[in-house]
């Protein structure tokens, strides 16, 4: 009984370090899409003709929940950071 609490107990513990390394790497994926999607944009966004601004309304499609992600990130570290 002991020894299969324990186990559990490790199993547990050892899923949840692996687990906020893996929110780690994503929240750094999500930052660094998100600045290079902002970035893309407004080089994008200078051009005048038609097809290029097609592209900008594209890239704003992806940039919503990229951007909304990000707040989220933020909005955790901070409450993280205040407690």
């Amino acid at each position: 009984m002991i020894s299969t609490v324990t186990t559990s107990t490790v199993t547990t513990i050892t899923s949840v370090v692996a687990t906020s390394s893996l929110a780690a790497d994503l929240a750094l994926v999500v930052v660094l899409l998100f600045f290079v999607l902002l970035v893309q944009r407004e080089i994008v966004g200078s051009a005048s003709s038609g097809r290029w601004q097609t592209m900008t309304r594209g890239l704003n499609i992806g940039l919503i929940p990229i951007g909304l992600a990000f707040l989220m990130i933020a909005g955790a570290r901070l409450i993280h950071v205040l407690r």
